[in-house]
């Protein structure tokens, strides 16, 4: 069986259903796992002010589980900013596609809610850095995370990898009745 992944438009905190409105101050959670591939950012203006977002290739896992994957994702300005400064880096040294790697786990911390403001702040921590992509090692968690419903059927057996032969040498030979030089 294999997760399930949801396409979305963008990936927001919303999105993933992590706004949290029920944290006791100083109650910390995990809000959810990113990661992927920037290739660059764009703002929008929302009712909380100007957004920074990110453009690229991005998974998602939400705190319930459920994986999504989008071309966009807004993230707290904590983590957008370390990615948006290597992109603007990587284009002021001339690199004609620039491209980030990342992976982030996002928390909520549940705050002393000020008039008109929220109960919580977002925090984030940096994934262990490995030498898979973020996007596999955030599936593989994933996989692991999630455990696997089993059939009744057993599995089909799993057949041997064949070494793969060199491709046939190929020969030009001069068409006939004409002079090879």
């Amino acid at each position: 069986m294999s997760q399930q992944i949801e396409y979305l438009k963008k990936i927001t905190a919303k999105a993933l259903g992590a706004v949290r409105k029920d944290l006791d101050v100083g109650e910390k959670i995990e809000a959810y796992r990113v990661a992927g591939t920037a290739t660059g950012f764009k703002s929008a203006v929302t009712t909380y002010g100007e957004s920074f977002g990110l453009t690229g290739d991005f998974a998602a896992i939400a705190a319930d589980g459920s994986v999504k994957k989008a071309p966009v994702i807004f993230l707290p300005a904590g983590a957008t900013a370390p990615v948006m400064d290597a992109l603007r880096k990587q284009l002021e040294n001339g690199v004609e596609r620039p491209s980030v790697e990342f992976a982030v786990s996002v928390f909520a911390t549940g705050i002393e809610a000020k008039a008109g403001g929220s109960n919580y702040e977002w925090t984030f921590a940096p994934l262990v850095q490995s030498e898979e992509s973020p996007s596999e090692r955030l599936l593989r968690q994933t996989v692991a995370a999630v455990p696997l419903k089993l059939s009744a059927k057993p599995a089909a057996p799993v057949q041997e990898e064949l070494p793969v032969e060199a491709p046939a040498q190929v020969v030009e030979k001069p068409a006939k009745g004409s002079k090879t030089v």
